[in-house]
C-alpha cells in the first residue's frame, strides 16, 4: 500500500502544486487537520492560514489565503483563492499591508461584504509576517 498520495492545489491564475505528498497540514473551517494517506472523504472549507506539506521525507510551507478542499482515500485537491510559498514571504511587505488593511478595517462605513473580504485579507498577511 502506498505511503502517499496526489495533492493538486490550484487558484484562478494558476497550477501552484501537482506531486505525491505523505502529509497536508492545513487550517480547515474547524481547525487545523493533518491528512495521510487513507483519510476519510470529506470536503470543507479552508480559513486563511500557513499550511504545510510533506514530500519525499521533506515539509514545505506556506500560505493560503483561503479556499475549499476535497479529500478522497488517495488524492487531495485544493481550490484557493491565493498561495504562495513561506520561502517566497518578504515579511516586512506583508506586515505593512496587515498594517494598511488593519487601519481599513476601523473605518465604520465599510460594508458587511468588503469588511469581510478585508479580515480575509487581513488574516492573509498577518500570518505571513510572523
Amino acid at each position: 500500500m502506498s505511503k502517499t498520495f496526489k495533492l493538486e492545489i490550484v487558484t484562478p491564475r494558476s497550477n501552484f502544486y501537482n506531486g505525491e505528498v505523505s502529509l497536508v497540514y492545513m487550517k480547515l473551517a474547524k481547525g487545523y487537520t493533518a491528512l495521510l494517506v487513507n483519510h476519510t472523504p470529506f470536503t470543507s472549507f479552508i480559513v486563511p492560514s500557513k499550511f504545510e506539506i510533506e514530500e519525499n521525507g521533506t515539509r514545505k510551507a506556506g500560505f493560503i489565503k483561503g479556499g475549499l478542499i476535497y479529500m478522497n482515500r488517495e488524492e487531495c485537491s485544493v481550490i484557493a483563492e491565493d498561495v504562495l510559498w513561506e520561502s517566497d514571504v518578504n515579511k516586512s511587505e506583508a506586515k505593512r499591508k496587515a498594517d494598511e488593511i488593519k487601519e481599513k478595517l476601523k473605518d465604520k462605513e465599510l460594508g458587511k461584504t468588503q469588511r469581510k473580504e478585508l479580515e480575509k485579507l487581513f488574516e492573509f498577511y498577518e500570518v505571513q509576517s510572523k
